[in-house]
């Protein structure tokens, strides 16, 4: 594997030049991981679509009850908007089996000095287990700088029981083809088959799903597998988009004090699900 670091972003291929995905690691709000691509070149992630200008691919933020990290604009009277201030890249590894990097960002209001979380983000990439694929480890170790309480979007699904599942945390917009009615969309969550609407809040170590893209003929097909380290809620949804996301408020408000800590690893492996002949 390669890691191309330009200005603002790092690029990072196979061995056969093949882009495994590039990272934008200064943005105006949030920094992404787009395009995120099979080996086969099968894009899994959508950028910044008409409906949700916020979703930017694979992204991570959350929401406090003053600071909104999330939608990148007001949505509650006196909501202020975050955004995630890259302080550094270090640690960077530009070739080998795993290559990858780690980056400071200071998260603060717009046009504010004012700290809410100082953060330290770790990501790697490197061939997966099956040469059909990469893998992708995403670790963030987020200190609150404040008093604060992470608060559940007034967007949250709600489950036939009425419990609320919030969306924030690791999230990612897949391409449009894999939402919808029509979608073909597979879903396992810890090796069993699950319907959508039974994942939905639940708090699986391992989600996997596949799904059709559009753009290639003969079809090919594309799979995501998340693994994470700890239990968070699922938020997981097919219509109208498709959108998955795990994080710390999914099930509930949390409160922290100065000084605490989040800290969270997630492994992502995008796979071709088709035969390599195929």
């Amino acid at each position: 594997m390669r890691l191309n670091p330009t200005d603002r972003a790092i690029e990072i291929t196979a061995e056969d030049g093949a882009l495994a995905g590039r990272y934008v690691f200064e943005d105006e709000f949030k920094p992404y991981l787009h395009p995120l691509l099979t080996p086969r070149g099968v894009p899994v992630s959508a950028f910044m679509p008409h409906d949700h200008k916020h979703h930017r691919a694979l992204m991570y933020a959350l929401r406090t009850e003053d600071v909104n990290f999330w939608e990148e604009y007001s949505t509650l009277p006196g909501e202020q908007v975050g955004r995630q201030v890259h302080r550094g890249l270090s640690d960077v590894v530009v070739e080998g089996e795993t290559v990858g990097f780690s980056q400071a960002l200071d998260w603060s209001p717009v046009g504010s000095d004012a700290l809410i979380f100082r953060e330290a983000r770790q990501i790697s990439c490197r061939r997966g287990d099956d040469p059909s694929g990469f893998t992708w480890t995403w670790r963030t170790r987020l200190t609150a700088e404040t008093d604060l309480t992470l608060r559940m979007s007034q967007w949250s699904a709600v489950r036939p029981d009425g419990r609320r599942v919030n969306y924030h945390g690791l999230g990612l917009r897949l391409p449009r083809e894999f939402g919808g009615a029509q979608a073909e969309l597979g879903v396992r969550a810890d090796d069993a088959e699950v319907e959508i609407a039974d994942a939905l809040g639940s708090t699986p170590q391992r989600l996997e799903f596949r799904a059709a893209a559009d753009g290639f003929w003969p079809v090919r097909h594309a799979g995501l597998r998340f693994t994470q380290g700890q239990r968070n809620a699922l938020f997981i949804m097919k219509d109208p988009f498709a959108y998955i996301s795990f994080g710390p408020s999914n099930h509930a408000p949390l409160d922290l004090s100065r000084g605490d800590r989040i800290e969270e690893t997630y492994r992502l492996d995008v796979f071709d699900a088709d035969p390599p002949d195929a």
